[in-house]
């Protein structure tokens, strides 16, 4: 691609100033030359001044030189009739590709050397030394008729150097430095972190801070100065809350300026002014894609580029004049973007976290931790198959209870007020003994109601019998009379003995030889009405053969189905909860057919065993145990992951298939 002497003049035309021309004469060359960088110097006296600058792409080159290497290159260059052609000392390695430098220069009103950076696009020195001659002499052709032709173009005398961001871009060390140091890490937090106080450095101004969208809200990620973000601050709360409604507009906003502050922005900036020492502020937002790549401002394409951060420049001393320092501003703006951008695409990767720890892995395979990690992998290794094919004996645990095998309830067999309590809690009794009494006011009423009727009923019977003795009236119809009195009489005696029954059942006795285990019968019992079929108190045997009871989840039942089809009385093993420090057996006699459910609503199986152990010495009923129930052999792993793979199957297999 060859530079047209046309393009030259409607540059030098449509240019305000020399440093205009220069810059776009310089990107006219280096895109001609196919170069990934460039500087334009202007090399009139022992010192050179950058007049301009390019840069394509994301990445900037890398110039391994010095300042001091540098200044002896370009003076070395000027000096010399034939563009230079130097190549870099790197290795063609993918993360360190070679570069290629080449300066040459041409005279316009004083002489001027242009400095290119090429990458992998150079095919060899003398053809692209002879290509960049060929460029360089068409440029000098073309520019000896341009002080007639555009005069607002004309050298100008030197002015002061400029200051503050200004100064920022005029040296290609500080540039080089910059853009090395914001690309060097792809990590989202270090090159936010790299960007802002880099800027900060470069700008000389006094702070710098990024802010990114996460989850949906614009949050400041890295301050210039600070290792961390304090959110607490109440000036960071506030930065932040500007930075939401500003980077909403989608638009660069500087303070001060002359248009004026809309209300919306101005309720929330002015609490932040008045809590920093800040005097002059630019915002400029990060989009999701590269600005410059949109052609059409219209299109679906443009309208499609979120905002996905920004830059806040601040500076506590002075004011900024925006026409000095919007081009420093708008290139740490555009590069610190296209570092971030590119961290922020590389730190949403699927999987991302996983990924960047195998990365960060490689470090076990170096040759001095090397017999550490094969000792490590090996004892991964050795424990696995340990988990996997090691036998032992497999269980399952339960809580459960122990209790006489004799033991049975008292109940009440009929209403009254215990009038006598002849036993006490751990009182010894017989079988048969009387525990208590009870009166019923209601029955010995009936009782003496009954008594009188048959009283009556017999007196009745002797009268009619003394007057058959004396024959006093119709003997047939006395006769019948008798026999009606017989039979009243015998009813109220058959109705004396159901009450007699009643009353026997007014006194409760012991079912069995043992021990009264209820507690506090004297509160519970004594001189309350008792209603029949009503629990008085447990007697029971303790002295004799004690019973586990055992309360199994159903979630752990299959496991015992399956040993109960190989063994039909599965061992057990347990401890008391009052004595931990020896281990009982039995084994399992008796499995409920039907679930019950728990006070926490949680189904169980009850089980019965019977004890092996003949020196268990315990005289509290119902004293807890934990006990563990033989199901058989499995692997060392199964006994101490089944549950995880139980809830596994459970909660996640079983919902996705």
């Amino acid at each position: 691609m060859q530079i047209l002497p046309d393009s030259i003049h409607k540059l030098a035309l449509s240019a305000n100033s020399r440093s205009e021309f220069c810059q776009g004469l310089l990107e006219q060359v280096a895109v001609a030359m196919k170069a990934e960088a460039g500087v334009i110097w202007d090399a009139s006296d022992d010192s050179f001044q950058a007049v301009g600058q390019y840069s394509q792409g994301e990445r900037p080159a890398r110039i391994p030189l010095t300042q001091e290497a540098h200044s002896r290159l370009l003076a070395e260059a000027a000096a010399q009739q034939r563009p230079m052609f130097i190549r870099s000392q790197q290795d063609d390695s993918k993360d360190s590709p070679p570069m290629f430098l080449m300066v040459g220069h041409f005279s316009y009103d004083g002489r001027y050397l242009v400095e290119l950076f090429m990458g992998r696009s150079a095919v060899s020195d003398e053809q692209n030394a002879k290509n960049f001659a060929g460029t360089l002499k068409s440029v000098s052709d073309a520019v000896e008729s341009l002080p007639e032709m555009a005069p607002n173009i004309q050298k100008q005398p030197a002015s002061a150097p400029p200051t503050g961001p200004a100064r920022a871009i005029s040296s290609t060390e500080q540039v080089s430095d910059y853009l090395n140091t914001i690309h060097t890490s792809i990590d989202r937090s270090l090159t936010c972190s790299n960007v802002a106080n880099e800027t900060r450095r470069f700008l000389d101004c006094d702070r710098v801070s990024i802010v990114l969208k996460h989850r949906g809200r614009f949050r400041i990620f890295s301050i210039s100065g600070q290792p961390s973000v304090n959110r607490k601050s109440n000036t960071t709360k506030l930065l932040e809350k500007l930075a939401r409604r500003l980077l909403k507009t989608g638009q660069s906003f500087w303070y001060p300026d002359e248009t004026e502050i809309p209300t919306q922005i101005s309720e929330v900036l002015d609490p932040y002014l008045s809590v920093s020492a800040t005097r002059s502020m630019v915002v400029e937002p990060i989009y999701e894609k590269l600005v410059e790549t949109v052609t059409d401002p219209e299109s679906l394409e443009s309208k499609s580029n979120p905002v996905i951060g920004g830059i806040i420049f601040e500076h506590c001393h002075d004011l900024w004049e925006r026409r000095q320092v919007e081009e420093a501003i708008s290139f740490t703006s555009l590069h610190g973007g296209n570092a971030i951008r590119n961290a922020r695409q590389h730190h949403s990767l699927f999987l991302y976290p996983v990924l960047n720890l195998l990365s960060k892995s490689r470090f076990l395979m170096a040759s001095r931790v090397l017999p550490k990690t094969l000792m490590a992998c090996a004892g991964v290794l050795l424990a696995g198959l340990i988990l996997a094919f090691w036998p032992v004996d497999f269980y399952v645990s339960a809580n459960g209870i122990l209790v006489p095998e004799s033991i049975r309830p008292v109940f009440s067999k009929a209403d009254g007020d215990v009038s006598q309590l002849k036993v006490q809690h751990g009182s010894q009794v017989k079988k048969g003994d009387t525990l208590l009494v009870l009166t019923s006011p209601e029955h010995e009423i009936r009782a003496k109601d009954l008594e009188s009727r048959i009283r009556s009923a017999k007196q009745r019977l002797e009268t009619i019998q003394d007057q058959i003795f004396q024959q006093r009236g119709d003997e047939a119809t006395l006769e019948d009379n008798i026999e009606g009195i017989k039979s009243q009489i015998a009813n109220f005696e058959e109705q004396e003995e159901i009450l007699q029954k009643m009353a026997n059942s007014m006194s409760v006795s012991s079912p069995l030889d043992g021990q009264v285990i209820s507690w506090d019968l004297e509160r519970r019992l004594e001189g309350r009405a008792i209603q029949r079929g009503q629990e008085l108190m447990e007697v029971a045997a303790i002295n004799d053969k004690w019973q586990l009871e055992i309360e199994l989840p159903v979630n752990r039942y299959c496991h015992l189905v399956r040993e109960l089809e190989n063994n039909k009385e599965p061992k057990i093993s347990f401890l008391l909860a009052a004595d931990t420090s020896k281990r009982y057996f039995g084994k399992i006699v008796e499995v409920e057919t039907s679930a019950s459910l728990s006070s926490d609503n949680e189904q169980f199986i009850r089980l019965k065993a019977d004890l092996e152990s003949s020196d268990l010495h315990i005289e509290q009923a119902r004293t807890g145990v934990t006990a563990k129930i033989y199901c058989g052999r499995a692997s060392l792993g199964y006994l101490w992951f089944h549950d995880i793979g139980e809830f596994i199957q459970k909660n996640v297999l079983f919902q996705i298939r």
